[in-house]
């Protein structure tokens, strides 16, 4: 059974999630370890202007919170030098936050966009 901490964790880091796809750019100041999500999400953001978010899994662990998500949207712009398909695509994301005092202080993430566009393209 997670405890208080891990469950306050857990919303946490939904919250985050959220509130990067509200395009909420506050986020990034009051979670230090998104210094670098903070210059790559407004592009992804960019690329997928419909990005919505479906959290399939969220588990913590002390002060650790992993999440296994699905991310679908349109590819409009373009997104490390993949041209627009105009494609709905989906996409999973799974990412690894350390959260100290109720900021995430650390996050690694992969996603598979790169796969999603490449298969979405005609062969």
């Amino acid at each position: 059974m997670a405890t208080e901490t891990e469950e306050r964790n857990k919303a946490i880091v939904r919250e985050v999630n959220e509130r990067m796809i509200r395009r909420d750019m506050t986020v990034y100041d009051e979670h230090p370890g998104l210094s670098e999500t903070r210059q790559f999400f407004p592009r992804l953001l960019q690329a997928f202007p419909d990005l919505a978010i479906r959290i399939e899994a969220i588990v913590a662990e002390g002060d650790q919170v992993a999440i296994h998500a699905w991310y679908e949207g349109t590819h409009k712009g373009e997104l490390m030098g993949y041209k627009p398909s105009g494609r709905a695509l989906r996409f999973q994301v799974v990412s690894m936050d350390r959260l100290e005092n109720g900021r995430i202080v650390q996050h690694n993430a992969e996603a598979g966009f790169a796969r999603a566009i490449f298969q979405a393209r005609p062969h």
